[in-house]
């Protein structure tokens, strides 16, 4: 505030410390995955520097328990940390043509460098180990299940995202651009199989070095100051075929968010339940035109389509995989947005997808 009767005036700033823990508690309920909640703290995360830990419970379909534990040093050093997170996950999905049920547990452990000076984003580079201790596969052809400790798998990976959206849910300006990258260079199986394998015949060995990962670009571009186009576009790629790989690294493409069952899972609005397991390359278009009725209200028209091919060059070459059109109304409410919309896509026909809460 400015002082004195008569120029130059001073200028006193009043400060006060700020809180340097945080904690949450989340529900949230759609047509996907159910109903589930989510408890979060934080102890040191708001710091300009030192040691920072956070800890996150997840209950629903996809149960997750995720420590993180990191040191923030003064000046352009990154952030260094190691982060333990185990799963537990339910869920069908479709592959060959044939639906299939899973349920198992997977462990991983992750030692990363952070830089996080980007104003609307960060970096992070690392080194994973992980297992999964327990599987259950469930298909027309075979069934899985069992303990097992000895499957193991070792990789780095690289995250890049920006996002200057001015809003997560209905932006109106801004833009976002993401890259999750992840190279396994060995590792040891007890259930490998080769696209020639006959059903339910599997055998073990070391892991065959692959890649695999997701990026991502979405743009909000305003015409005026209610009508807003938002178009995005996932791309996905792995190098292996996938009976040869960790099973929670496959590519995919299906529900309305990304990386919900898998980690490389491409959303695709035409699929708002489950996902499809895909080949070798992967990407999916949306597009929304969306139209403020009022401050809290929403309305979105939406076209999609996706595409599931071995060769990346068949991406633009052939026809779509499937397409889809769509409508949403949505709300801005006080324990998160709302949203129904209605949905018509080639391979699953008509549908309808129920959303309310935060999505974490």
């Amino acid at each position: 505030r400015p002082t004195g009767s008569q120029e130059p005036y001073a200028l006193i700033f009043d400060c006060q410390k700020g809180q340097t823990h945080e904690a949450g508690v989340g529900i949230h309920a759609d047509g996907d995955e159910g109903v589930y909640i989510c408890g979060f703290a934080g102890f040191g995360t708001r710091r300009l520097s030192g040691l920072r830990f956070i800890s996150q419970l997840k209950l629903g379909q996809v149960s997750e328990v995720n420590l993180d534990l990191s040191y923030k040093p003064l000046g352009l050093l990154p952030v260094f940390g190691v982060a333990l997170k185990n799963s537990y996950k339910n869920f069908s999905y479709w592959e060959d043509g044939g639906k299939t049920r899973y349920n198992g547990v997977n462990s991983r452990a992750e030692v990363y460098f952070e830089d996080s000076r980007l104003v609307y984003g960060n970096a992070r580079l690392g080194f994973a180990a992980e297992m999964e201790p327990y599987e259950y596969y469930l298909d027309q052809t075979m069934q899985w299940q069992g303990w097992d400790l000895q499957s193991r798998w070792f990789s780095t990976f690289a995250n890049l995202r920006y996002d200057s959206f001015n809003e997560r849910y209905f932006p109106t300006k801004g833009f976002l651009v993401s890259l999750d990258s992840r190279y396994v260079f060995g590792g040891y199986s007890s259930y490998l199989e080769d696209e020639d394998t006959e059903a339910g015949d599997f055998y073990v060995g070391d892991v065959p070095p692959y890649s695999v990962g997701i990026a991502q670009t979405s743009v909000a571009i305003p015409f005026g100051s209610h009508l807003v186009l938002q178009p995005s576009l996932y791309f996905g790629w792995q190098t292996e075929y996938p009976g040869r790989m960790n099973f929670m690294h496959t590519l995919c493409v299906g529900g309305t968010l990304a990386s919900r069952y898998l980690d490389n899972q491409l959303p695709y609005f035409g699929f708002n339940t489950g996902f499809q397991a895909c080949g070798n390359f992967a990407a999916s278009v949306q597009v929304d035109l969306r139209y403020r009725i009022t401050h809290k209200n929403f309305f979105t028209l939406r076209t999609g389509m996706f595409q599931d091919k071995d060769k990346i060059t068949d991406l633009v070459k052939t026809a779509p995989t499937a397409y889809a059109f769509g409508a949403e109304y949505g709300r801005k409410t006080m324990i998160g947005p709302l949203t129904l919309g209605a949905q018509w896509c080639s391979l699953r026909g008509f549908s309808v997808a129920l959303s309310i809460g935060f999505v974490f």
